[in-house]
């Protein structure tokens, strides 16, 4: 199915050479429409490739056609056009099928057929760009609109495509909207509406071909609709019989009827030959009978009379006729249109109610599907939530057994510093009570700690941390005891160590090792690791050389050559 799909998509999108000559055609079509239509009809109609080709060719030769005065009435032309368009194309191709499709129908005179299809394009008006079609569609339904004798719809539709003309520049076009316009306002008697109407065609007529000569005669069709004695007078004074078309005589002939000029009329009327039209016609005998009368003709104005009376109700028995033709195809076209109602109405129904159990079927699986995911997604949390816990509780056993070792080494290491503080006690250099209470103190600590049982990783993490921490703080306290003691103690000793300039803490590390603590251990006291670093940067503040190579022996010559011994 897909390789059809696609083979089928490809041959639809395939032109052959004639696409680019109708593209020629179509650039010609507005200037040069006869061109155009010879382009077109040198094309093989047989040789077109898809749809989308054939439907463009039936739709460009209509329009041709139309453009060049044929007035076709063969429904074939536009077909593959409408079958084209009526799913694919552009809003403006859509619009132009199917207005071309409701001139071919006026053509034939079925007027309900053509306003169908003219009722059809408005459709597409909303999303159309071509305002020329646009502005023919608007003319088309007006035209129709008035052969039904709906003069107020023709005013507003002529109207609407006057103004879309005039914004596009169509002069041409914008003139002859305006014109019928005017001529459906005066139909209306909306003589309110005839001045500005009637401005506007004053200034495209400039720009309009025969536009001045074709305003001289709607000026003058005004004034005598309006009775403007004053204002016939005029335009027929600055009018010269040697320079008018037939329109513009008609309209002098009826001005100067107006104004009870028989002779002007006369002269004009026998210019004037037997025009084509029934409404032109009917004007033309009845200009006839009132000239007769007015030379007191009888006769003759009797056989004019005759003659246009017989035209009259002519025309009025084609009205009535086309009336009931009319009606009765509008009555069949409503019954169509019920019918075809009642059957959407019905087949919406149905699709609505199918609409709805999918909908609804849909929406359960749906809901089946978010049910599956939710419940394979709790289920993964509950696997993380578990692995995350069972990491967790290896870490914290991890840690533990670290806090433990760490804790039982340092235990360990306060056995050696015991037999140090013992032997710094018994010794003769410790002599100072408060120095002695402070390594008393220590000492006891010591004995209490190392009497304690081993911690292991079994034990309470809270009572490993508190011991450490305690272990921690009384080791803090103590160096710094032992700093202030010798401060108290031995106040000479602790001024030459400010004196060579030695932090609080290098003061504390030098009071430790004359105790006899060795650097290592003091680390351990400090928790520092860099205690080397503070034993050098002791030896160099107090000058000491290479042969003092123990600090704890320099430190108690210095201690002794201050306190010499007793």
């Amino acid at each position: 199915m897909f390789v059809a799909a696609v083979t089928f998509g490809g041959c639809a999108g395939r032109h052959t050479p004639a696409w680019e000559r109708l593209d020629t055609a179509q650039a010609l079509l507005e200037e040069h429409p006869d061109s155009a239509l010879a382009i077109i009809e040198a094309i093989d109609p047989t040789k077109l490739g898809g749809a989308e080709e054939r439907g463009r060719y039936s739709l460009l030769h209509a329009m041709a056609i139309d453009k060049c005065g044929i007035d076709t009435t063969d429904a074939s032309l536009i077909a593959p056009a409408l079958s084209r368009y009526r799913h694919h194309g552009t809003a403006d191709d859509r619009l132009k099928a199917l207005y071309y499709a409701g001139r071919i129908a006026s053509n034939a005179d079925s007027l309900d057929a053509a306003m169908r299809q003219f009722v059809a394009a408005s459709a597409y008006i909303p999303q159309a760009t071509d305002t020329l079609a646009i502005g023919r569609l608007l003319i088309a339904q007006a035209v129709i609109k008035f052969s039904l004798y709906d003069y107020r719809s023709a005013l507003e539709k002529s109207l609407a495509a006057a103004q879309l003309y005039d914004q596009c520049n169509a002069f041409n076009y914008a003139f002859d909207s305006y014109e019928k316009a005017l001529g459906y306002a005066m139909m209306l008697d909306l003589n309110d509406s005839l001045p500005p109407i009637l401005y506007r065609l004053g200034q495209l007529a400039p720009l309009s071909t025969n536009g001045i000569r074709e305003f001289q005669a709607l000026r003058l069709n005004v004034a005598i609709h309006t009775q403007d004695t004053t204002a016939v007078q005029e335009i027929l004074g600055n009018l010269s019989c040697e320079e008018i078309d037939y329109s513009l005589a008609v309209e002098m002939l009826r001005g100067f009827l107006m104004l009870e000029d028989y002779e002007q009329a006369e002269y004009i009327f026998q210019l004037l030959q037997e025009p084509d039209g029934m409404v032109n016609r009917i004007k033309y005998w009845a200009v006839a009978v009132r000239l007769a009368e007015n030379q007191q003709d009888y006769k003759r104005a009797l056989d004019y009379f005759a003659v246009y009376d017989s035209l009259r109700e002519t025309h009025d028995q084609l009205r009535l006729t086309q009336e009931l033709q009319f009606s009765e195809e509008r009555h069949l076209n409503e019954l169509q249109v019920t019918q075809l109602k009642e059957r959407n109405r019905f087949n919406t129904g149905i699709g609505i109610c199918i609409s709805l159990l999918i909908l609804c079927g849909l929406i359960i699986a749906l809901l089946r599907l978010r049910s599956v995911k939710m419940q394979k997604l709790l289920a993964e949390k509950s696997l993380e939530e578990a692995r995350m816990k069972a990491e967790l509780d290896a870490s914290q056993l991890d840690n533990a057994r670290l806090e433990a070792s760490n804790l039982n080494m340092r235990l360990s290491s306060m056995e050696a510093e015991l037999e140090i503080l013992q032997s710094a006690q018994a010794s003769q250099l410790v002599q100072a009570d408060e120095v002695n209470k402070l390594l008393r103190n220590r000492i006891d600590l010591i004995n209490f700690l190392l009497h304690q049982p081993n911690l292991n990783p079994g034990d309470s993490r809270k009572s490993m941390q508190n011991t450490l921490e305690a272990i921690i703080k009384e080791d803090q306290a103590f160096i710094e005891n032992t700093r202030k003691a010798y401060e108290n103690a031995y106040p000479r000793f602790y001024s030459y160590l400010k004196e060579h300039d030695l932090t609080p803490k290098e003061i504390s590390y030098a009071c430790l090792y004359l105790m006899g603590i060795r650097g290592f251990e003091i680390g351990e006291l400090t928790g520092d690791s860099r205690h080397y670093h503070v034993n050098s940067s002791i030896r160099k503040k107090l000058g000491l050389g290479s042969r003092d190579s123990n600090l704890d022996k320099a430190l108690q010559k210095i201690f002794y050559g201050l306190y010499p011994r007793r």
